[in-house]
């Protein structure tokens, strides 16, 4: 009972981290690549994504970036995370990481929609710019 008890517990804040992923994804599509998170929160009922941005953002881009969240919940994408070597993670195009933050070596990347076995498989595939890849501390 106590993993059952543990895994409902678990749920929400699972979602609500993958949804820390998509929201940084969304962001960066919608306002650019300037985008850094500087920090975010991670609850069974909420969560914060803090991010540097150089000026308001207009009601018009704040529909895109929900949509494009949106879209991803949806499809219920499968969300992959493994270790890889930080040398190979870093030839990942699109890989996103916190400005300034020191990864471990191995670093565990996060993955929505493509495994990090089809990523590696052919590391510099321009798809992986179309989807949350990102170095993750995990929950």
């Amino acid at each position: 009972m106590i993993n059952a008890d543990r895994k409902l517990r678990r749920w929400p804040i699972q979602n609500n981290h993958t949804g820390t992923h998509l929201l940084n994804y969304a962001l960066r599509e919608v306002l650019g690549d300037h985008i850094d998170q500087k920090g975010s929160l991670v609850a069974p009922t909420k969560l914060r994504f803090d991010f540097s941005h150089n000026k308001p953002i207009v009601p018009g881009d704040l529909v895109k970036i929900e949509n494009i969240c949106n879209e991803w919940v949806k499809k219920a994408a499968p969300v992959f995370a493994e270790e890889m070597s930080l040398q190979e993670a870093h030839k990942i195009p699109g890989l996103r990481a916190v400005f300034g933050e020191a990864y471990p070596d191995p670093v565990r990347v996060v993955s929505i929609g493509y495994s990090l076995d089809e990523i590696k498989a052919d590391i510099n595939d321009p798809r992986w710019r179309t989807t949350s890849i990102e170095f993750c501390g995990g929950t």
